[in-house]
């Protein structure tokens, strides 16, 4: 994936696993191996490299055949001693190998790729450092959609980073890095895995995993199984111990464009549910505030739901949590709330 879009690797690309086994022979040396008859050949090349300290390096396994994914498993479990293989992929396989996860860049390794970047990019060069910071942010810290965006100014209208995200949030087929890093993930995500990633499109922070399993319609249990799935695979951003987690802003945008029946299932729930905490316990109940405190993540992230929602549902909300708003010293909340309403209501 490239700034002007995918491009083929042409004939470096290695269809199947048998010519991945060629390839491996004529590295070594031995190109006689891929003459060899197939079921034979693996143990061809086994044979060549047990006297040997050989690493293999084998690059985009998501681009094979699940069959052929196998084979090759299969083969790099029977590697003698000596010999190691590191094999990098976008999807996650079922495999004995010891994973590394590759999450996103820490702000200064992040840094250090936009010094990198900004040798051959004059727009990338002239950005301030708060910029990259929001590059870094919007993209949760993935080097490929930050070398992508980097790569989009000057490009027609992206003059600035603002755009070129704003350009990233509908790129046309072809040039999406969104659709190649997770359009084919998307349907290898389970029922679970899917309904946590909706429930976590309601929120540009952490959120608790009881919380996400309460909007998800999960229990706890199933909740973290899919988050720590999701994890592995750096698909959701976990803090150190797995207790909360969050969603890439950009993966967001795209669950909605892709899932949005999901999604939408998920909103009705996260609105319903808060309509009732505050209707129940807000207006002037000061004894039921408690209440409203407790409830206030679910309060906070069905904002929104009712800022785009019926004008009469969103007056209701207004007025029965004026008072405890007012009163726990939710004051930056309450005068945010009302100028949206204000400008929602009056429209």
């Amino acid at each position: 994936m490239t700034a002007d879009g995918r491009r083929a690797l042409g004939h470096f690309g290695l269809p199947n696993y048998l010519e991945m086994l060629n390839a491996i022979a004529r590295e070594l040396g031995k190109p006689e191996i891929a003459k060899s008859p197939e079921i034979e050949r693996s143990e061809a090349i086994l044979r060549a490299i047990r006297d040997l300290d050989v690493l293999l390096v084998l690059d985009n396994l998501e681009t094979l055949q699940e069959s052929d994914r196998d084979q090759l498993f299969a083969f790099l479990n029977r590697l003698p001693s000596g010999c190691s293989a590191i094999v990098t992929s976008r999807r996650r396989a079922e495999t004995s190998a010891i994973a590394v996860r590759l999450d996103k860049l820490e702000w200064p390794a992040a840094r250090d790729l936009f010094a990198v970047l900004e040798k051959d990019n004059d727009r990338l060069a002239r950005t301030t450092e708060p910029d990259r910071r929001a590059l870094y942010e919007e993209t949760g810290g993935n080097p490929l959609l930050m070398r992508w965006v980097a790569g989009q100014l000057g490009l027609g209208r992206c003059k600035t980073i603002i755009a070129a995200l704003a350009f990233l949030r509908s790129a046309p087929p072809g040039n999406n890095p969104l659709e190649f890093i997770f359009g084919d993930l998307l349907d290898t995500f389970t029922t679970n895995e899917t309904k946590v990633l909706s429930a976590l499109t309601y929120s540009t922070s952490m959120m608790s995993v009881m919380f996400i399993a309460d909007l998800a319609g999960l229990n706890e249990a199933a909740a973290q199984g899919a988050l720590s799935d999701l994890s592995s695979r750096a698909i959701v951003l976990p803090d150190q111990e797995d207790l909360h987690f969050a969603l890439v802003p950009m993966v967001a945008d795209f669950l909605r464009r892709h899932r949005p029946e999901v999604v939408r299932e998920i909103g009705d729930r996260l609105e319903s549910r808060a309509y009732t905490i505050i209707i129940e316990n807000g207006y002037d109940r000061h004894d039921r505030f408690p209440v409203l405190d407790a409830a206030w993540p679910t309060i906070a992230h069905a904002l929104p739901l009712f800022l785009s929602g019926p004008k009469d549902r969103l007056q209701t909300v207004c007025d029965a949590i004026y008072q405890f708003l007012k009163c726990r010293g939710h004051l930056d909340e309450l005068l945010l709330l009302n100028q949206q309403a204000e400008g929602v209501l009056w429209h």
